[in-house]
């Protein structure tokens, strides 16, 4: 999924900081449910989340070495490559697996302290 203008002309390079570089392994993933009708969810999400990308370009580039001999020396190249998005359907309910019983289904607000 590239940012919504498409790939940047020219390459912008972010060098990582100490504490940056602590974390090059750390990968992110994240499965979205919903529970009730939405209007083209897939695409509301890939719309949404290109858009966003315009917005952290560094989130849609490459994690690169220096030229140099140094390898340990990362940066990120803000190439406008994108991020993977992969998008999936089941034929079954998430209420026959207990995937909208708590913790799962526990919404926000029943997990904030209100006072």
């Amino acid at each position: 999924m590239e940012p919504a203008l498409g790939k940047t002309t020219g390459t912008q390079v972010v060098q990582l900081s100490s504490w940056d570089r602590s974390y090059v392994g750390f990968q992110v993933a994240a499965l979205l449910i919903f529970d009730g009708p939405v209007h083209q969810p897939v695409e509301a999400i890939r719309k949404g989340l290109s858009r966003a990308l315009l917005h952290y370009q560094t989130v849609a580039g490459r994690l690169a070495a220096a030229d140099d001999d140094d390898d340990s020396v990362l940066h990120v190249a803000c190439t406008g490559e994108g991020v993977p998005f992969v998008a999936a359907s089941a034929g079954c309910a998430l209420q026959d697996h207990g995937l909208l019983d708590a913790p799962f289904s526990m919404s926000l607000l029943d997990r904030l302290a209100v006072a």
